[in-house]
């Protein structure tokens, strides 16, 4: 579900949903630690199951600085453990770009 506050503010929101998509990225930490598996893959996996755990009903938030920092920080920290790469090379450089996805999203979602 969602959580709304009386002022409006819809960060609760999106820290609610990154914690259940924090528990699914926690419990796949096995596949994460797997060199035998291609990044390629471990993104799909990353972008089928946690990112679609987060950006659920994503529609009806505001995207506003701080939300985007939220997003774009859960995102950064998860890639550098699938990718091993520096946290700015993911937090500048994404090897999958969230707030894009949720944009399209959002522009569908309106028709």
């Amino acid at each position: 579900g969602s959580r709304m506050q009386s002022d409006g503010d819809q960060k609760a929101d999106v820290k609610h949903r990154m914690d259940i998509a924090q528990s699914r990225f926690s419990s796949l930490h096995h596949i994460w630690r797997d060199h035998r598996l291609p990044t390629s893959m471990k993104i799909r996996l990353y972008k089928t199951s946690v990112c679609s755990t987060l950006t659920h009903a994503c529609e009806a938030w505001d995207m506003t600085q701080d939300v985007i920092s939220l997003i774009n920080g859960f995102n950064s920290r998860c890639l550098h453990v699938i990718t091993s790469k520096h946290y700015r090379d993911t937090a500048t450089n994404p090897d999958y770009n969230i707030i894009s996805s949720i944009r399209r999203r959002r522009l569908r979602y309106l028709g």
